[in-house]
């Protein structure tokens, strides 16, 4: 099966397709953010994130470039530096052997209960703040706490200058 076949099926899922484009690239992305960090735990870290933006995004791989050229932009977003890739790693026995291993794992988390419970997490903050903001539409409807007019004490058709006449009357000696 060849790299774009690969790529497909990895874009719709197959884990076992991107394990297959892991293995094809690992060495040269590993030396090329080894050679940009010059620090193994962080290129181990930066490599493993950048296979994971990798599997979030594959399917919007660009096709007008290579698979390697798009790791490389990925592997520099990740690091904030300029990684160049080489060719494959002249001994493969310097990329760390359990690095492939714990792409995988993230991969199989991300896919499994731990994505269930994001899911989750984010689905009642979505809910929540819809309730809330519910709530404040109505209070500002029929006039809660959100500025709405106090009902007045006087009546609302008989303006306080025409009630004056009445009381100088009322107010002057001999009525």
């Amino acid at each position: 099966m060849d790299e774009m076949e690969r790529i497909r099926r990895a874009a719709k899922g197959d884990k076992e397709a991107f394990a297959e484009l892991i293995s094809e690239h690992l060495p040269s992305v590993y030396q090329g953010i080894l050679s940009a960090e010059g620090n193994s735990d962080l290129a181990f870290d930066h490599t493993r994130e950048t296979f994971l933006r990798a599997w979030h995004g594959i399917s919007l791989f660009p096709g007008d470039q290579s698979f390697s050229q798009w790791l490389t932009e990925l592997s520099s977003d990740v690091t904030g530096r300029n990684v160049v890739m080489g060719e494959q790693a002249s001994n493969p026995g310097e990329v760390p052997s359990r690095l492939k291993a714990a792409i995988m794992k993230r991969i199989e988390l991300e896919d499994g209960p731990a994505a269930w419970k994001e899911s989750f997490r984010r689905f009642r903050f979505t809910l929540i703040a819809l309730l809330l903001a519910g709530i404040l539409l109505l209070m500002s409807r029929f006039g809660g706490c959100t500025g709405g007019e106090k009902p007045s004490v006087r009546p609302q058709n008989t303006p306080i200058a025409s009630q004056m006449p009445q009381v100088d009357a009322a107010l002057k000696p001999g009525n």
